[in-house]
């Protein structure tokens, strides 16, 4: 059995993934790194205030929080923490993408069971995505970007058809490093998805499966007409 990370548990059978003598991969060390000149900004009661934000949303309406779930360990705990430690009615939605690992599936499966909450399981036209797939490969070198855009175009639709305020997000930064060359903030760049595949995708699929621009998704969320996303690991 391969050793993990003493910090985020990564295994050390990841590709490029090394662990120092205090056992903290390579990954967490990068962003520690990275977050360094973020020193300054405010940690003390950081679970307070976060209660503070999960009472404001809590009993407004069938649902309280609308979180992403993979079946990996990040979004699995973040599900579990909310509904049993905050007593959040959450709604699950899980986004098949055509290459979901059957493990996976089982930790969806029983998470959800084990803690009564309601999943949604969005799974689109796997030509479109094959699509998108072979052409961001080929055209930029990497694939994630199709994934990534629209897991958060029908999750951002999802929360907003259901009434739902807050989607509550499991990303780690020290897993979000990105391809080399390739910042993760260009996963979910409009300009950067639409320019590769705008030839690849009707007007409606456009429109459908992009996340709205900022400005709209801020005034939206101003107006209380739109969700926030919160990290809820952060």
């Amino acid at each position: 059995m391969s050793k993990r990370c003493s910090f985020c548990i990564l295994p050390t059978n990841l590709p490029n993934l090394n662990l120092d003598h205090n056992g903290k991969c390579n990954y967490c060390r990068e962003s520690e790194t990275s977050h360094a000149d973020k020193s300054h900004l405010p940690h003390d009661n950081m679970e307070e205030r976060f209660e503070a934000v999960m009472k404001k949303l809590r009993g407004k309406g069938k649902y309280d929080c609308l979180v992403p779930l993979s079946g990996g360990k990040d979004s699995s705990y973040v599900l579990y923490v909310l509904a049993k430690k905050y007593n959040m009615k959450a709604l699950a939605y899980n986004f098949d993408n055509g290459f979901r690992h059957e493990q996976a599936i089982r930790n969806i499966g029983n998470l959800v069971n084990q803690l009564g909450v309601d999943l949604v399981i969005y799974k689109p036209r796997q030509d479109m995505m094959y699509r998108l797939f072979k052409t961001f490969l080929l055209k930029t070198g990497e694939f994630c970007t199709p994934c990534n855009m629209l897991i958060n175009a029908t999750a951002y639709r999802l929360a907003r058809q259901n009434g739902i305020k807050a989607i509550m997000s499991g990303t780690l930064p020290q897993l979000e490093s990105g391809l080399e060359g390739v910042s993760p903030s260009q996963y979910y760049d409009r300009k950067y998805y639409l320019n590769v595949a705008k030839d690849l995708i009707s007007r409606s699929e456009r429109d459908y499966y992009t996340v709205p621009a900022y400005c709209r998704t801020a005034i939206r969320r101003l107006t209380g007409r739109g969700p926030t996303v919160i990290n809820v690991l952060e």
